[in-house]
């Protein structure tokens, strides 16, 4: 009797099932353990191993990234996460960064998307400190002409970076930190340059979020992420009005309704909420303002 063959596609078929088992049980014991935040519930047993994932991919680890990049390209979750969750889309892109850590943008569209878009600070954060590990240790060894063709814009990694501190955690040492290394990298953009030493100055935290703000919106071709960043550059313009026109109040000997009418404070601000002098004697308004800096 002829013993039948076994095909090509059973092959692989059992391949892949030994693969994914050979995972999940990886996974159980080794990738959770350094996990530094709770993976949703439908993604966690199937974070890959990279090395597993390039074994699947039967040496087709470009066409790989691809499909993640694609993942990412095709998410249409754009709500906020809940607290302690990390969104789904971070572990595509944590993957695509292993097995092609010199992919640029996925370092820089998708800090954006996880920090502007979903609210996953923590995700953002430690996405893009990923991609500045490898532009200070690993990118000095790639040819000079990998690096003008396809990280001519390094700069913008340490700058999202310092964004995502100074905006989404509060962390104004971080960001100083951050945005000092603008100053190393040949082609930053000039008035980035000496943002670190601005903090100290007296409203000089203000500046630098404006201008970063500008900076960001001016390089975001996603729509989406765009138009959040304006919805917060108009939040963070209003709480810089509120924080000159305290400046001079402090420094006024009058009262406030002298203030008001000498200074022409006018009545609303610029999304119509009514301006005011609170308890603390601190001129606000009714407009509820997005969190920025740490504080709203």
């Amino acid at each position: 009797m002829q013993k039948k063959s076994v095909s090509t596609k059973t092959v692989s078929v059992l391949i892949f099932g030994l693969c994914a088992w050979m995972n999940v049980n990886i996974n159980v014991n080794l990738n959770h353990k350094k996990m530094a935040f709770t993976p949703p519930a439908d993604v966690a047993p199937f974070i890959w191993q990279p090395d597993l994932y390039k074994i699947l991919s039967f040496g087709n680890v470009p066409s790989a990234v691809d499909a993640l990049l694609l993942k990412f390209l095709v998410e249409d979750n754009i709500q906020h996460v809940e607290k302690g969750v990390t969104a789904r889309v971070y572990y595509f892109l944590d993957l695509a960064t292993d097995l092609d850590p010199a992919f640029f943008s996925l370092y820089t569209a998708g800090a954006n998307f996880l920090a502007v878009i979903r609210n996953d600070k923590q995700a953002a954060f430690k996405l893009i400190s990923k991609g500045e590990t490898f532009r200070k240790n690993e990118l000095p060894k790639y040819p000079e002409s990998f690096r003008d063709a396809y990280w001519g814009d390094q700069w913008r990694i340490p700058f999202i970076k310092g964004y995502v501190y100074l905006f989404e955690l509060g962390n104004i040492t971080g960001a100083a930190e951050a945005y000092g290394e603008l100053d190393k990298i040949v082609g930053a953009p000039p008035i980035l340059r000496g943002m670190a030493q601005h903090f100290a100055r007296s409203g000089g935290i203000y500046e630098i979020g404006q201008n970063v703000l500008k900076n960001m919106i001016s390089n975001e071709e996603d729509v989406n992420v765009r138009s959040e960043l304006q919805l917060k550059q108009k939040s963070f313009s209003l709480s810089f009005d509120l924080f000159k026109l305290n400046e001079q109040f402090k420094a006024y000997k009058g009262t406030w309704a002298q203030f008001k009418k000498e200074k022409k404070v006018p009545e609303t601000d610029v999304f119509g909420g009514k301006v005011f002098l609170d308890a603390n004697g601190k001129i606000n308004t009714t407009t509820e303002r997005m969190e920025v800096l740490g504080i709203r």
